[in-house]
This record gives C-alpha cells, sequence and structure tokens, in this order.
C-alpha cells in the first residue's frame, strides 16, 4: 500500500475507532484503546467478553444440522 492509501485507510481507522469508542450499549463490545504505534502500526483494544468460541459455536452448529438432516431422512 502506497503512503497515500495509508494515510486515508489511517485517517478513517482512528475515525472509526473514536466513534465506536463513544458506543454504549448493552449488544456492543467496548473500545478499550486504539492508536498507532512508533511503527506505524494501527491497534484496536476491545474488552474480553466471556462466551464460547466460534470454533466452539461452529461446532455447535455443525451438530445441529447433522441432528436434522438424520431427523428429516427417517422414514415416518
Amino acid at each position: 500500500m502506497n503512503r497515500s492509501a495509508f494515510s486515508v485507510v489511517s485517517r478513517r481507522f482512528m475515525r472509526e475507532a473514536q466513534l465506536s469508542s463513544q458506543l454504549n450499549q448493552p449488544n456492543t463490545v467496548s473500545i478499550v484503546d486504539f492508536g498507532q504505534t512508533e511503527d506505524g502500526l494501527l491497534y484496536l483494544v476491545m474488552e474480553l467478553l466471556a462466551g464460547k468460541s466460534l470454533e466452539e459455536v461452529l461446532a455447535m452448529l455443525e451438530r445441529m444440522i447433522q441432528e436434522v438432516a438424520v431427523y428429516f431422512s427417517v422414514d415416518t
């Protein structure tokens, strides 16, 4: 990415991070910190939520899909 494009992306990232950090709703994840390192890397720190990992949710969905398939494949 050239310098000009990175500058545009960087400004947009910072603007969206700033706006997102102002959200205070029960169904949104809080933004704890955001910024840019001395090396130019952009970062965004969000609150850690307790719950299932994406891998666990996908495995659960896969089992449910299999159970539904078995249910409909059984002759009634």
